[in-house]
């Protein structure tokens, strides 16, 4: 008669008891080689709970030191640009002092001087503009505050050192008059008659003249198209377009604001100029103008800016690039402003005054 092993009991225990130790060595390997007491639940749950606690603490906390080592590497690279700006804002003391000695140094020296000046200043401009950290910018500026905005067509321009931390909804803004543009619109259509005449048409900007003089041969659209080549030629910044409606010529500064003026001449009384052959100003644009967290604030064009002494809102500036159309009420439009550079901002909402 055969023996089965399930009959045979001390065989069955010896089994079960090899199974364990087995079991034991390898719980015991795994903890040799990966180095924790707990690697299972089973093990201890509240022990890994802990346990999962601390690596994840220990994670972030590596992480933040990888995080301050980033930020020391970026300050040293700030600081050695700043070292060289230094360096050549001291170079150009220097020159500027050697060039004082009017008794010694001639023209020929005194030009010398000027040009390494003029090179050490064009030097600082570019490490100004160039230096940075990855993609980021150092020394240009664009890092000294940060901010967004809620609200259509308004976005955040800066901020000074003056200007405080925005509260956790932000500053309203409320814009009371939207920024527009110097224009001169003409009173009569610009007629084939008139190009069969020869008319000449002028801009002037900014000490900047173009003209152009019809032939017998232009349309319409092509004297405006060569009145707006000789107008980017000459750099001026005006906008020339031809009504699809009532056929006028419609001239239009490039920037918005009270500052920025043209003037336009015609031989042809209403086709730009009231009377002809005379110089016509264009209408005065007109600056933006409202408030920033209802305290008084500067239009210059599009650019809103809270004025000097200002609580809170002291050199803010923000733009609207609008037609005032999508103000939620009439002339009132509100945007968040967040806190400055190095803190979280809000979670952006929009504030009906």
């Amino acid at each position: 008669m055969s023996l089965r092993i399930n009959h045979n009991v001390s065989a069955i225990n010896s089994h079960r008891n090899l199974q364990a130790n087995q079991s034991e060595m390898s719980k015991t390997l795994e903890r040799l080689s990966s180095g924790l007491k707990i690697n299972r639940a089973s093990e201890g749950p509240a022990s890994l709970v802990i346990s999962e606690q601390m690596r994840a603490q220990i994670a972030g906390l590596n992480q933040a030191i990888d995080n301050s080592e980033t930020a020391v590497s970026l300050v040293q690279t700030a600081e050695a640009n700043m070292a060289e700006i230094s360096n050549l804002l001291t170079s150009v003391r220097q020159l500027a002092i050697h060039a004082s000695n009017e008794g010694v140094n001639d023209e020929v020296m005194l030009e010398a001087d000027q040009k390494e000046i003029e090179n050490a200043l064009a030097t600082i401009d570019r490490i100004s503009s160039q230096a940075q950290f990855g993609t980021k910018r150092l020394l240009d500026g664009s890092r000294g505050a940060a901010g967004t905005t809620t609200g259509a067509n308004l976005e955040f321009v800066g901020a000074t050192l003056e200007s405080g931390d925005s509260r956790e909804n932000g500053f309203d803004v409320k814009i009371t008059g939207v920024a527009t543009k110097a224009h001169v619109t003409g009173k009569i259509p610009l007629t084939a008659e008139m190009i069969m005449a020869g008319e000449q048409l002028t801009v002037i900007e900014d000490g900047k003249l173009a003209t152009y003089t019809s032939n017998a041969g232009d349309t319409v659209a092509t004297v405006i198209q060569n009145l707006r080549s000789e107008v980017e030629k000459n750099g001026l910044k005006v906008d020339i377009n031809l009504s699809a409606e009532t056929g006028m010529i419609d001239l239009q500064h490039q920037e918005y604001g009270s500052g920025r003026q043209f003037q336009a001449i015609s031989n042809t009384a209403g086709v730009l100029s009231h009377a002809g052959n005379e110089i016509f100003n264009s209408e005065d644009g007109r600056n933006i103008s409202g408030t920033i967290n209802g305290e008084s604030a500067v239009g210059i064009g599009q650019v809103l800016t809270g004025v000097k002494g200002a609580a809170c809102v002291d050199g803010l500036s923000v733009r609207y690039y609008g037609d005032g159309k999508d103000l939620l009420e009439p002339d009132c439009v509100v945007a968040d402003l967040p806190a400055k550079e190095g803190e979280l901002p809000p979670e952006p909402k929009m504030v009906i005054p």
